[in-house]
């Protein structure tokens, strides 16, 4: 059992990986006793570690939904190098989502009252 919004780590994976190089100059790194004063030995050593974390969240009702996603939405900051990655390249002001794309207000009346404005009056049917 965990307590509600506490963190725990359900998981993680850890690699460890090990290198050796030789440099050195091409015919005087060859020649045996020459070889330590024209070449060089290397070892790389690297480790890395992936945790995984979960954070449950107990949702009662819909007051909960809209805490919990508020919440959600606070830690989620991207920074502007993400935010210039999302934009399309050409200018998508004037097209409309596909009628699939509109959520049924039916099944979520907290989506239904915090819906954005539609843009025309094409969009005015996600709105119920």
């Amino acid at each position: 059992m965990v307590p509600n919004r506490s963190v725990i780590v359900i998981g993680g994976l850890i690699t460890e990986s090990e290198r050796d190089g030789v440099s050195g100059l091409p015919i005087l790194s060859r020649i045996p006793f020459l070889r330590h004063l024209f070449s060089n030995n290397s070892t790389e050593n690297d480790r890395t570690e992936l945790l995984v974390f979960i954070q449950p969240f107990i949702i009662n009702g819909t007051d909960d939904l809209v805490d919990g996603n508020q919440d959600q939405i606070r830690r989620t900051v991207l920074g502007e190098d993400a935010l210039n990655f999302t934009k399309p390249p050409i200018d998508t002001s004037d097209l409309l989502p596909l009628e699939s794309d509109a959520p049924d207000a039916s099944l979520f009346p907290i989506l239904a009252r915090h819906a954005p404005e539609p843009r025309s009056e094409n969009a005015s049917r996600w709105h119920g």
